[in-house]
């Protein structure tokens, strides 16, 4: 989770919820019931408001069951006119690549032709630190579509873990 919001994700999907507290109160790997309100950002369904019912379980393997295999990041990064939102991707072969700025940092997953998915940072990149060690190296990763930035340009998202770094498991 990042430090504003995160993803829930399962079997039939994944869907970001923007929450600070939730955030706050959750690792990555829990099992948790929540309550929340369905909302929307730039027009892409999510998740506000929520809050903590239960944690059902800790340290769980991030489930992988119905991620879509069947995208590449250039089959996302160059259609614009459909909804990639509500699901959990698998991308294999890609880098993480980051830039740094003079007052800003950002993180990006780059395929082999150099078709570009922003990585999403509600933090200046201060919450993104621990994909650093996975810059340039070969990686499968499992990510999630957020939302268009705000011009509508380009797809953004998050990366919910690291599935393969140079064809072996992190």
């Amino acid at each position: 989770l990042s430090v504003q919001a995160g993803y829930l994700t399962d079997a039939t999907g994944t869907i970001y919820v923007y929450g600070y507290q939730l955030a706050q109160s959750v690792q990555k790997g829990d099992e948790i019931i929540i309550s929340a309100t369905l909302g929307q950002y730039n027009g892409y369904v999510q998740l506000t408001s929520p809050n903590l019912v239960q944690k059902v379980a800790s340290g769980q393997a991030i489930s992988i069951e119905g991620a879509v295999t069947d995208k590449t990041v250039a089959d996302i990064a160059g259609d614009l006119t459909t909804n990639y939102t509500a699901a959990a991707y698998i991308f294999e072969g890609v880098q993480i690549s980051k830039t740094e700025g003079t007052d800003y940092v950002s993180y990006a997953i780059v395929d082999a032709q150099d078709n570009v998915i922003n990585v999403y940072s509600g933090a200046n990149g201060q919450d993104l630190t621990w994909l650093d060690e996975y810059v340039g190296k070969e990686v499968k990763v499992l990510f999630a579509i957020n939302s268009q930035n705000s011009a509508g340009t380009k797809w953004r998202g998050h990366v919910l873990e690291v599935l393969e770094v140079n064809g072996e498991a992190p």
